[in-house]
């Protein structure tokens, strides 16, 4: 009865690999590299499934585009993209208008007003020389906003120690 059994079981395996001799193989995923009928140019997804769609609002400022929160946070965004092929989602563009309208304390009017003064000198697509300008823009501000904009004379040491009166 066992050999009964056994002998079923080779045979239903034999059967069902095609070929007499080979053991089954498990199906595999089609090579979207070598498959004919596989889409090569699918449109970009995002994590959630859905088409990826380019911003209208990412876009090089131009010398007639109106400077103003949206057009410069746009401009940032352009440049980051072709930069640093870093896309900027439409939730940070709408903080990055909301931060640039909002300007609160000093420091961020300060800092808001830095870059608007660098992206009226380099519109267009010489995002290196906005991106220069920025960057020594903010460096300037920190130093100016800390304090640092002479160096501080330190006090001569001594060897004796200071007179403490009682």
């Amino acid at each position: 009865m066992k050999k009964l059994i056994t002998l079923g079981i080779l045979a239903l395996t034999l059967s069902c690999s095609g070929k007499s001799g080979e053991a089954p193989k498990p199906p595999t995923a089609p090579d979207p590299g070598t498959d004919p009928g596989a889409a090569t140019d699918a449109p970009q997804m995002s994590v959630s499934g859905k088409d990826v769609k380019d911003n209208p609002k990412i876009a090089a400022l131009t010398p007639s585009d109106e400077l103003n929160c949206g057009t410069m946070c746009g401009h940032l965004a352009y440049c980051n993209q072709k930069m640093l092929q870093k896309t900027t989602s439409n939730t940070a563009l709408s903080a990055c208008v909301k931060g640039c309208t909002a300007r609160r304390g000093e420091a961020d009017k300060a800092r808001w007003e830095s870059m608007e003064t660098c992206m009226k000198q380099h519109r267009g697509d010489d995002c290196p020389a906005l991106r220069s300008c920025i960057e020594t823009a903010m460096s300037d501000l920190q130093k100016k906003l800390h304090g640092m904009d002479a160096p501080v004379p330190e006090a001569p040491m001594t060897d004796t120690p200071a007179e403490v009166k009682p």
